[in-house]
């Protein structure tokens, strides 16, 4: 078996269960409604109406007191039914604003300078068989479209691989030595850099990846993925995959 085979599996291991949980509804979606009642109604009171409609009958007219109706009081007195005071809706709590670029752009460059990493992004979709279509290019990122856009909320994906066809590391060899506070500059299609900070990252089983991965709507994430741990050669896929995980803090200065 080459080693083009098994990157090709494990990455599309990877790829085949973040589909399943794009199809699987791990994004939701919520919905709020609002019910409004009657305002400014008073309960109808079957007194009053007696007393209004004698009331109108003996405007202008000059009527014998014996025909004039007198309504007999209870004996005891009932205080009137007080209507619920509105309920008073708890003001949300404020959110810091958060960073989202102007317009929808593909990222096309990545830069790491701690671990020395400057690669081309490739933007690639889901193969019909249901694997990641990258190719077997080692020096080359691949980010997922049907993750977020960089910038925008959400978690935007980037995989590499972690050695070559030939031999040798590839590109993401070395992301392990990344420490939180570690700088990813990520170059866009339009020539804007954007900058994001390592806040950790966490080794999971290649067949285990976490739910949560593709969440994160209040937030801007870049993730960065490549294959860890030891080749299997009954599964033909690494046993782990190495998660980096950064947050988008806006634009980098102009060098």
């Amino acid at each position: 078996m080459t080693a083009s085979t098994r990157r090709r599996k494990a990455l599309g291991t990877t790829a085949l269960l973040l589909a399943m949980m794009l199809i699987g509804g791990w994004l939701n979606a919520s919905s709020h409604a609002l019910l409004l009642g009657p305002v400014g109604v008073s309960p109808r009171v079957p007194e009053a109406d007696a007393l209004r409609t004698e009331a109108w009958r003996l405007v202008g007219q000059a009527i014998p007191s014996e025909e004039v109706a007198v309504l007999p009081l209870p004996e005891t007195w009932i205080p009137p039914r007080h209507l619920p005071s509105p309920a008073v809706e708890e003001p949300s709590p404020v959110r810091e604003p958060l960073l989202v670029m102007p317009r929808l752009v593909e990222p096309v460059r990545i830069r790491i300078p701690s671990i020395g990493v400057d690669a081309p992004i490739q933007a690639v979709d889901l193969a019909p068989d249901g694997s990641l279509a990258i190719s077997d290019d080692g020096d080359t990122v691949f980010w997922y479209r049907g993750s977020a856009y960089p910038g925008w909320p959400g978690r935007a994906l980037l995989a590499g691989h972690l050695d070559r066809v030939e031999g040798g590391w590839a590109v993401f060899a070395g992301l392990h030595r990344l420490q939180p506070g570690s700088v990813v500059l990520l170059e866009l299609a339009d020539g804007r850099v954007l900058h994001y900070t390592v806040t950790g990252q966490a080794r999971v089983a290649s067949t285990d990846l976490p739910a949560e991965l593709l969440t994160g709507e209040n937030s801007s994430e870049l993730v960065l993925i490549t294959c860890a741990g030891w080749w299997d050669p009954q599964r033909r896929v690494y046993s782990d995959n190495l998660l980096v995980f950064t947050r988008f803090d806006g634009l980098a200065p102009l060098s």
